[in-house]
């Protein structure tokens, strides 16, 4: 059985928890006020690392990974995975992630700085 896939971010101890035992029922998600779920968007980013809700990405230039132009929040919005962009121009506050270019995971936006 293919399950959604999720990681736990717990504000107490600004990290995400490893080996939190989750039985696949949305309701279990929101029973502890503590820990915040993050779905798996089922994409990778270039160095085939899993994408989840609230990561941070860095959006590349160019189709090789170099050049960040944008940096970005995953949320889902619209019925579909977005990168909300931390500092939207006029013309782009945010994209569906299939029409962006290569990106790269570079941090989560639930954590505090270490």
């Amino acid at each position: 059985m293919n399950k959604n896939k999720f990681k736990f971010f717990c504000a107490a101890a600004n990290g995400f928890i490893e080996q939190y035992k989750y039985n696949g029922y949305v309701e279990e998600l929101f029973d502890d006020p503590y820990l915040t779920p993050c779905q798996c968007t089922g994409l990778q980013d270039k160095n085939r690392k899993d994408v989840y809700e609230n990561d941070l990405i860095g959006v590349f230039l160019d189709k090789n990974g170099f050049g960040v132009v944008k940096v970005g929040k995953i949320v889902f919005k619209h019925g579909a995975f977005c990168v909300e962009y931390l500092e939207p121009t006029s013309t782009m506050k945010f994209n569906f992630m299939h029409s962006i270019g290569p990106f790269e995971v570079i941090g989560c936006a639930l954590e505090k700085n270490k």
